[in-house]
């Protein structure tokens, strides 16, 4: 890794346990912040960033079409690449979830690969996204169909910060599949390990 700063600026459209969550109408802050603040996730929708971090973590070519998963992924393997993540004070883009009556990705997929590939597909892709996040039930020895750990070290997660630590910064217990109220996120300061930037909440 090099030395250079590692620092993402993310913007949230909705994310679950976020700092920042919003509705396309207003942002509902417990603290409202004139600074961007720590958050557990990306929205792999849109953020923003160096492109230079492509080098660092780059898409996994093994999960194509990948749609549930893409934010939890993508923020533990960058995470523990060591970038921190922020999301921004203010809104600044977001984008109509439900578009009813256009066109959506999975289409794609029976369209080039006709009908009922869709959730074959997206069953070993969430295999793969399981594995690498820790959930018990998909550790290698349990893992039926192992091609799905294809090039799971090049494209896995970093090996700056540990995926305990992004677990327990993001408050995921994969164990018991629950969100744990992390405390920092929503009393609008930085996380366990960053209190050197708490004056910058204040």
């Amino acid at each position: 890794l090099t030395e250079r700063k590692r620092t993402l600026n993310i913007i949230f459209c909705f994310v679950m346990n976020s700092c920042l969550i919003d509705n396309m109408h207003q942002n509902y802050d417990v603290k409202k912040l004139d600074i961007p603040r720590f958050a557990p996730f990306i929205a792999a929708g849109y953020f923003v960033t160096n492109s230079d971090f492509l080098r660092d973590v780059p898409y996994d070519p093994f999960l194509p079409y990948i749609f549930m998963g893409e934010e939890i992924i993508m923020s533990a393997r960058l995470w523990t690449s060591g970038y921190d993540i922020f999301s921004p004070s203010d809104t600044i883009v977001s984008h109509v979830y439900v578009r009813e009556h256009q066109p959506k990705f999975w289409e794609i997929i029976r369209r080039v690969f006709g009908s009922g590939v869709h959730n074959p597909l997206q069953a070993l892709i969430l295999e793969r996204v399981k594995y690498l996040v820790g959930y018990p039930e998909a550790a290698r020895d349990e893992i039926r169909e192992k091609s799905i750990l294809t090039a799971v070290e090049q494209y896995g997660l970093g090996n700056v910060r540990s995926l305990v630590e992004y677990l327990d910064m993001a408050g995921l217990d994969m164990g018991r599949k629950e969100t744990v109220p992390t405390g920092w996120c929503h009393k609008g300061v930085p996380p366990k390990g960053f209190e050197k930037h708490v004056s910058l909440y204040t």
